[in-house]
Parts: structure tokens; sequence; C-alpha cells
């Protein structure tokens, strides 16, 4: 069979970019257009939009929201016809290079829906003027350009690098200012939203036309009527004249659009600077920061197929971790305050240090278009034998910024190991691990963590948590309730898991220490420590079962006889997490025996049981756990098995990597032995993960037998909940905030059973969302069955399917909140941070007149 060459390649990678707006495994919108279109405006981004630029009343909201519904319905429509129609027309462009005349048809066709969308948002915002004041017109123009701007990075523009054009508000919604701080910064933001969208127009309309004029650049060389349909037996010589007139034709097509683009970048460089100006230096940084990691992130990924380059994109985000380590230190009062006003000035020399390099490293963004660098690298590329290729200045640019790159990333470093060295002389094992830039999975503070070192992890070394962490009071308080101790007996187990930590402290906490150590520092030396912090993370997982073991043999001798089962499911479930741990400790691998989509640490069915027991009636406690320890030994061996074999996959990935990092291979040569590898761990994993489900399932269903059907109703509930976290742990749920309103010690009677009966019909309908999200997902294949195109085609519909649920899911909490808003009074919402923004009543800003002049 015909192999790939380095120009097959370089081609291989024009026409991704190229079909990569037809391909099945595109990314899938809410409306199911792979990115082609854009969505609908959803409420999430209009009371963005509404709440930043008009601030509506209560009641302007309620035309607001008819006037939404009304858009839905027509979009709809329109999804279900013209939209439908141009999505099946898509079908014949996706096994084969499309001709010129089929492009010009589907950019034809492309304009045209895009133009019907461009009507219904027009009409959507017309009917919201008519609720209006005439005060609050303005600010509903720059929502429309906000939304316009949306519209224009979708589509071909999105696909051909639209979306490197970035807006400064996505920067400044990251760093979330105060309503003072948001002041400063408005006055330039107005300039800037006219003068952007304005840019993105013309860049739309530009990258609209490259890939027509790629087709015209090839056609003009002589390949007009080159015949694609058998590639493999084409004359070799007249093969590779075409694939480099592709690669050049593409080129000169980019570089009309790449024109335009440098002056979005140009613009956002100058913006960004303005405002950062008016801020105090920290929050000046933050901003910058988010700014940087935003451009390096989607560009550098985009300027080579090497992994040198991809590992340099995280650069622009993993610097922060000194700052966030630092303030994370200073909240803990194990500090002494000699050392606190250390880590101050420590922290504040670095936002100034690293603020100048910042301002360094965003000037030279402006120069470098990531498409265009794209290119340069595949030319490279596709040189592959035929000599070195000579690099130009586009090329000197890119390496000038990777060197930049690493010298910040090396002065982070730097200051981390300042940081760590001065708390190590603390002798606190928190505060070490604090330092190191890693706490607790329980920890409110966790999204602290490096992201530095999790790159470096999943590329590199094991993933997840480095060893089981120990069982704190929590556990041990719900151990302890789940075997019934009596209060006498408290004192005893107190003291039992004393001993246990102190054990624990004095060596797996020093065993996650040292392979912290290993894993900082630059990629090259991770790589050479693989297999010493292999055999160090293996040591502390030993160790931390056989401290487990001890505990609960003790606890077992300490308590009655009629304590022992329950005492055999606790062990049980933690054994359960030592396998999920040991499994999640390989390169990201996940031993997810439910259902094929669940992601993450799969919910153990013994440990719904113990957080559920308070709801087993006493009569049906004993069959309960008999059920448990009669199927549990089977389960938990294989799950043991898998854990270990997923375990041995990790550490052959992990020796690949090594070897990939000392070599020169191909961005394509390392994806091949990825793959082969990835191949090979399938084929040993997949019988033992057969074995795994199947005992999953008999644990299932022994604990059905066990219960009454309403009881294990609620277990099967409760399963779902920990087995789907992608689906249940929805950051825009309102339950909590209903509980916080519920809890405002001036909120009425009346007010309470407003919010009451909300909170029950919210719920309903979140759950019942919910509901039709795990069943999309349960039917979804694994990963490794999406080779064939008939699975791929079934998942994209369940994926298509899926991200509708969760567009309504979304609308739902977005609506359900602001009504909640209006149930309270100013004074109670400004108490609750998610209802400040959310309208106000009438009085709070005088009486409502209606726009009626502007309405007509």
């Amino acid at each position: 069979m015909h192999q790939p060459t380095g120009r097959s390649i370089c081609v291989m990678a024009i026409l991704t970019t190229v079909l990569g707006m037809f391909a099945l495994d595109a990314p899938v919108t809410a409306q199911g257009t792979m990115n082609q279109l854009p969505d609908p405006m959803n409420s999430k981004d209009l009371t963005l939009y509404l709440e930043r630029y008009v601030d509506p009343t209560f009641d302007q909201w309620i035309a607001i929201e008819n006037a939404q519904d009304e858009y839905y319905e027509k979009f709809a429509e329109l999804r279900d016809g013209k939209i439908a129609e141009f999505m099946r027309s898509m079908g014949s462009m996706q096994s084969a290079m499309p001709s010129r005349e089929q492009m010009a048809v589907y950019m034809d066709d492309l304009d045209d829906v895009n133009r019907l969308i461009r009507r219904l948002d027009v009409a959507f915002f017309e009917r919201v003027i008519g609720s209006l004041r005439e005060d609050q017109v303005p600010g509903l123009q720059r929502a429309r350009l906000a939304r316009e701007r949306i519209r224009l990075r979708s589509g071909v523009s999105g696909q051909m690098g639209m979306g490197m054009s970035l807006d400064i508000w996505n920067c400044i919604e990251q760093v979330e200012l105060d309503e003072a701080e948001l002041a400063l910064v408005d006055v330039e933001m107005r300039e800037y939203e006219q003068r952007l969208t304005k840019l993105l127009r013309k860049w739309n309309e530009q990258s609209g036309r490259t890939m027509l004029t790629m087709f015209d650049e090839i056609e003009a060389r002589g390949f007009a009527d080159m015949d694609m349909s058998d590639p493999e037996n084409m004359d070799r010589e007249r093969m590779q004249e075409y694939m480099q007139a592709i690669q050049e034709s593409f080129k000169i097509a980019l570089d009309l659009a790449a024109k335009e683009a440098a002056k979005s970048r140009a613009l956002n460089a100058a913006t960004l600077s303005k405002i950062a100006a008016v801020l105090d230096p920290k929050t000046g940084w933050k901003l910058k920061r988010s700014y940087l990691g935003m451009t390096s992130d989607f560009g550098m990924r985009l300027m080579a197929g090497d992994m040198e380059s991809a590992w340099q994109a995280e650069a622009g985000q993993r610097n922060g971790d000194v700052v966030l380590v630092i303030d994370r230190l200073l909240k803990e009062t194990a500090v002494p305050e000699e050392t606190r006003a250390m880590l101050v000035e420590m922290r504040d020399g670095f936002i100034i240090e690293d603020t100048s390099r910042i301002d360094r490293l965003v000037k030279g963004m402006k120069e470098i278009d990531p498409m265009l660098v794209m290119m340069e690298s595949w030319t490279t590329m596709s040189s592959g034998g035929e000599g070195e290729v000579e690099p130009n200045d586009t090329m000197k640019r890119v390496a000038e910024m990777r060197a930049s790159l690493k010298k910040r990333e090396e002065a982070a470093a730097e200051a981390r190991a300042r940081v760590a060295g001065s708390i190590a002389e603390l002798k606190d094992a928190r505060l070490d691990r604090i330092a190191l830039g890693f706490q607790d999975d329980e920890d409110p503070d966790a999204d602290l963590m490096s992201m530095g070192d999790d790159f470096l992890a999943e590329e590199l070394a094991p993933s997840g948590s480095w060893v089981i962490n120990s069982m704190d009071i929590r556990d041990i308080s719900r151990i302890r309730r789940f075997i019934g101790c009596e209060d006498w007996q408290f004192a005893i187990v107190e003291s039992l898991h004393e001993d246990y930590l102190e054990e624990w402290n004095s060596s797996v906490t020093e065993i996650e220490v040292m392979i912290a150590r290993m894993e900082q520092g630059t990629r090259e030396v991770v790589a050479k420590k693989l297999a010493e912090a292999r055999k160090a993370r293996l040591g502390g997982l030993i160790r931390a079962r056989e401290l487990d073991d001890a505990f609960f043999a003790n606890l077992a001798l300490a308590m009655s006889d009629e304590a022992a089962p329950a005492i055999q499911v606790a062990r049980a479930d933690r054994l359960h997490d030592h396998s999920m741990v040991a499994a999640e400790s390989t390169i990201g691998m996940t031993m997810a025996y439910f259902p094929a989509s669940v992601s993450g640490r799969p919910a153990g069915p013994i440990g719904i049981v113990i957080d559920m027991m308070e709801d087993i009636s006493p009569e049906d406690r004993e069959a309960v756990l008999e059920a448990v320890l009669s199927t549990s030994e089977r389960y938990l061996e294989s799950a043991r098995e898998l854990a270990e074999q997923h375990f041995d996959n990790g550490a052959r990935f992990e020796e690949m990597m090594k070897s990939l990092v000392s070599t020169s291979m191909s961005g394509a040569e390392d994806w091949e032995v990825m793959q082969e590898v990835g191949r090979r761990n399938e084929e040993k994993t997949a019988p033992l993960r057969e074995r795994a489900e199947k005992e999953h399932e008999a644990l299932l269903d022994r604990l059905a037998a066990s219960m009454p059907a309403e009881t294990y109703e609620l277990f099967e509930k409760n399963w779902r909940l920990k087995s789907y976290p992608q689906v249940y742990r929805d950051p825009s749920n309102c339950s909590p905030i209903f509980k916080r309103a519920r809890a405002l010690g001036t909120v009425s009677q009346e007010q309470t059973a407003r919010i009451l009966a909300l909170e029950v019909e919210y719920e309903l309908a979140w759950e019942d969302l919910c509901d039709r999200m795990v069943k999309q997902m349960s039917a979804q294949p694994r990963a490794s069955d999406w080779r064939d195109p008939e699975t791929r085609d079934r998942m994209m519909d369940q994926m298509s399917r899926m991200e509708r649920i969760q567009f309504e899911r979304d609308e739902l909490s977005v609506r359900t909140l602001r009504r909640l808003a209006r149930l309270l009074d100013a004074e109670q919402r400004s108490r609750i941070r998610e209802l400040r923004a959310l309208g106000k009543e009438i009085g709070d800003d005088g009486p409502l007149e209606v726009n009626s002049a502007v309405a007509q």
C-alpha cells in the first residue's frame, strides 16, 4: 500500500482544513450544524449582553422573553427547513476534495442561510426596542454588535482562523471586574466594540472568499480538471505537482485574509494596554495574562505539528500558578508573619516582572498569524527527505516567540522553587503540598492546582491523584454512621483515625511530595524521571492500601461482632476507590465500566449503598449488606485486575512518550506510534473491562433483588447522579441558589411559599432534562468504535440531540433565576451574587416609559 510522504501529509492537513467544515467529527453546536452556522441567541448570552449594556427592569424582561420565544419558534422553523436542507446538501462534499463549482454553490447557500439568521436577529432586536426607554436604546445597539460579532466568527470564517480574533470582553469576564472597574474600562470599550465589529466584517468577507481564491489559483496553474477519485493509482509526479499547487494556492489565499486579521490583533493589543493601565497592577496583570493565555493557546497549537509547540501553548496560562499558590498560602493560619510578608513581596515582584514579559509577548503575537504559521509548518514537514527548508521571517518570529514563552515559564518555575523552598523550612506537610501546586480533592480551592503540572502529567506522567487521599474526618464520620457506632465508641474510632493519619503523614504524604518534586521542571527533565516517579507512585499506592487494611482490621477488633458486616462493606467501598485511583494514575485513562460514555471516576455502587443506608428500612438492611458481601469480592477482583492493566498500559505509554522526547520523528510518525500503542493497550484491556462490566451488573442485580422497588429506584437515582458528573454537575443549576434565597433572614412566609413552588417546578423540569441527557450518553458507543462510519453517524446524531437538550436546560435555568429574582426585593437580591444583575423593579429606576416612537 502507498505510504504517505511528507508532502502528502501536508496536503492531507490542508484538505482537513478545507473539508473540516464538512467533516462528521467537527464540533457539534447546540443546533447540530457542526459549527457551520451560529446558534440562536440563548438566554445566557442575551442576559449577559442586555445586563451589561441595557439594564432592563423585570417588566421589560417579560416583554423581552416574549420576543425571544417568538424568535426561538422562527429559528426552529429555519433549523428544520432551510438549515436542514443546507446540511443535507453538504453530504456530497464529505468524501473527496470538492470542485470549484461545488465550493461556490456551498458558499452561496451558506450566505443565504446566514442572511436568514441575521434577519431573525434583527427582527428580535427591533421588537425589544419597543419595550425600552430612550436612554436604553444606545445600549441595545451595543448588544446588537456583540451578537453580530458572534455571527461573524461562525462558519467558514471561524474555520479559517476567525476564532483567533478575540473579543477583549471575554478576558474581562474571566477576570470578573467589579462595577467601579467596569466603569473605568467602559469608555474605552465603547470605541473598541465599534472598531472591532467593522474589522470583523471585512475579515469575514475576505475569509469567506479564501477557499474560492484557492480554487482559482489551482485552476490558474493548470489543474482545473484534476480527478482525485482514485489518488492511489494516479501518476506519482503529477500527484506531487498537484499537492504543491494546493499548498501554494492555499497560502496565497490565506495571505489576503491575514492582512485583515492583523488589524484586529493590533486593535486588541492597543486596547488591552489602555484598559489595563486604569486598573490596579494585579488586576491588570490578570487581564493581560488571560489575553495571552487565549491567544497563545489558540495560535501556538497551530504553529507546528511537533509536540514542543503544543507544550509551549500552555505557557500563557501556566504562569499564574505562582500568584495563585502564594494567595492560597496566605490564607493558611500556619504561615508565620515573617514568611507571610516575604510571600507578599515575592508575589508583587513577580506580577511586575511578569507583566513586562507579557507585554513583550503580546506585542510579538501581533506579528504572527496562526493560520499562516500552520502553512509554513506544513511546508517544512512536506520537505521530507528533500532537504531543509530555510526558515522565513514568519517562522523566525515563531522561534523567537517560543523562546520568550520558554523564558517566561522558566521564570515562573524559579519563583515556584523559591516559594517551595521558603515553605519547606516550616516542615508543614499541608503547606508543602500547597506550595507544590496541588491540594486535597475536597479542598474548596482545588481549582488553584498547577495547570502546568496538569499538562505535563497528561502528556508524560501519570495523571489524576498521585496517590489516593487519606480518609479524613468526613470519611470516618460517614463510616461511623454506617456501622452504627454508639457514643462511647466515638473516642475509640477517633483514636484509631489519629494513629492512621500519623502513619499516613509519615509515609504516604512524603511519597506524594517526592513525586510532585519529580514532576517539576521542563519536559525533558520530567521525561527522564518517569520510571523513578512511577516506582514511587506504585510504592505509595501499596503503602496506602496497607494502612487502610490495618485501620479496618483494628476497627473490627474494637467494635462488636454485629458491626462486622458493615465494616466489611465499608472496607470494600474503600478498596473500590483504590482501584479507581490506580486506574486514573495512568495517562488519564479511566476505569469506566459503567456506561461507556462515563468520564471521570465512576461511582461505586457500594459507596452509594453506604450513603443511602438511612433510607433503607431496618428489616431490609441485613439483606442489602448480604447482597453486597456476596458479590463484592468478584466485583472488586475484576476492578483490581482492570486497574492493574491500566497501570501496565500506562507504563508502556510513558516509555513511548519518553522515547518520543529524545527523537526527531515527525508529528505524523508520532501519531502512528501512539495509535499503535493505544491499539495494543485496548486489546489487553477489552476482555478485563467486559468482565468488570459483567460483575458490576451482577452486583446491581443482586442489590435490586434485596431492596423494595421504591428503595432501588432511589439507589438508581443516586447512582446516575454520581455516574454522570458531566450531566449533573451543572454550573447553571439553580437549586443551591434557591436554598440560599430561602435562608435569607428577611424572606417572608409568602415569599418562602412562592420560592418553594418555583423550586419544585424547576427541579422537576431540570431532572427530566437530565434524564434525557443520560439516555443519550448511555447510548453512545465507545471511543474505540468510532472508526466505523455508521457508528460515527449515530454518535454525531446523539451528540446533536444531547446539545439541544443542553440548550433547553440552560434556558430553563437562566429564566428560572430571573423569576426567582423577581420574587425578592432589591436588598435581598443584592445578597445573592447570581441575582444581582438579573433585573430590577420599575421603581428602582423610575417609571417605565415605552419607547413608542422607535417602536413604530
